[in-house]
C-alpha cells in the first residue's frame, strides 16, 4: 500500500513539473508576441504622426498610410487572439 501511494505521488509531481514547463513556454511566447505588438503599436503611432503632419493630405499618399494602418491593426488582433488562446489553454492547464 505505501509504495502505490509513493508511485501515485511521484505521478502527480511528475503531472505538475510537466504543467509548469508548458506554462513557462507559454509565457516566453505570449512575451515574445506582446513585443511584437507593442513595435506594431509603435509603427502605428509613427504613421498616423507623418500623415498629421502633411498639411497637403494628398488622396494617394493617405490611403497608402490608411492601408499600412489598418494592415498592423489586423496584425495586433490576430497576435491578440494568439495571446488569448495562449492564456485560455493556460488556465485550462491549472484548472485540470
Amino acid at each position: 500500500m505505501r509504495l502505490d501511494h509513493k508511485c501515485v505521488q511521484e505521478e502527480i509531481i511528475k503531472s505538475h513539473e510537466n504543467r509548469i514547463k508548458v506554462l513557462e513556454e507559454d509565457k516566453v511566447e505570449t512575451k515574445v508576441y506582446v513585443k511584437l505588438i507593442r513595435e506594431d503599436i509603435q509603427d502605428m503611432k509613427a504613421d498616423l504622426k507623418e500623415f498629421s503632419k502633411s498639411p497637403e493630405n494628398q488622396t494617394e499618399k493617405a490611403n497608402k498610410l490608411w492601408a499600412s494602418v489598418a494592415n498592423k491593426l489586423i496584425e495586433v488582433l490576430g497576435n491578440a487572439i494568439v495571446i488569448l488562446g495562449a492564456i485560455v489553454g493556460a488556465a485550462k492547464i491549472l484548472g485540470k
